[in-house]
C-alpha cells in the first residue's frame, strides 16, 4: 500500500493523502521538520548529560563501582525502593506492590534492572562521582542521586 522507503518524512506526506502542492501540503512538510528538530534535540539533550558531567570534573562509575554501589543496599526512591541483593536479585516496592527481577551493571557503567512489570530488562542509569555525590542520568531524564540520603545498607524495603 506505501512505498518501500525509510524516510519518515516522505510516508507521513503520503499517508496525509493531501497535495503536496496544496497550502495544506506546505503545513505538513513543516511539521515534518518540527518533529525531526524536537526528536533531534531530545536525543542530544540525551547524549549531552553525561558529557556535561564530565566536563565539569565528573567521574562515571564502571561496573564494579556501580556493583559495589548497589549490592547489599537498598535504593530507596520516592515512592518505594529497591533491595539490590548481592545474589544479582532485586526485590522492589512501588507504591504498596512487591516485585522481583534481576540486576547486574553492563561494561558500559549501567544499571540494568530486568523486572517484569517494568517490562524486562532495562538499562537506563549511567552514574558520575563528582566530590561526594554520585549522580544518576537516566535515558530519558537527569537527576541527582545523593547517597547518603538515598542509599542504605541492608534491606529496609520492609521501612518503607
Amino acid at each position: 500500500m506505501f512505498p518501500n522507503t525509510n524516510h519518515g518524512a516522505y510516508v507521513l506526506e503520503n499517508l496525509s493523502l493531501i497535495n503536496p502542492n496544496h497550502k495544506s501540503g506546505e503545513i505538513m512538510k513543516k511539521l515534518n521538520v518540527l518533529i525531526f528538530l524536537v526528536v533531534g534535540l531530545a536525543v542530544s539533550a540525551c547524549q549531552t548529560a553525561g558529557q556535561a558531567l564530565e566536563k565539569a570534573g565528573a567521574q562515571k562509575l564502571s561496573k564494579e563501582e556501580i556493583t559495589t554501589l548497589f549490592s547489599g543496599n537498598t535504593w530507596k526512591w520516592k515512592q518505594g525502593g529497591g533491595y539490590y541483593d548481592p545474589d544479582g536479585t532485586i526485590h522492589t516496592l512501588w507504591d504498596g506492590e512487591r516485585q522481583t527481577g534481576t540486576w547486574a551493571a553492563n561494561d558500559n557503567g549501567e544499571l540494568c534492572r530486568d523486572v517484569e512489570a517494568w517490562g524486562g530488562n532495562k538499562c537506563t542509569v549511567s552514574f558520575y562521582k563528582q566530590g561526594d555525590v554520585i549522580k544518576a542520568i537516566y535515558k530519558n531524564r537527569s537527576s541527582v542521586l545523593d547517597t547518603e540520603k538515598k542509599i542504605f545498607k541492608g534491606n529496609i524495603l520492609d521501612s518503607l
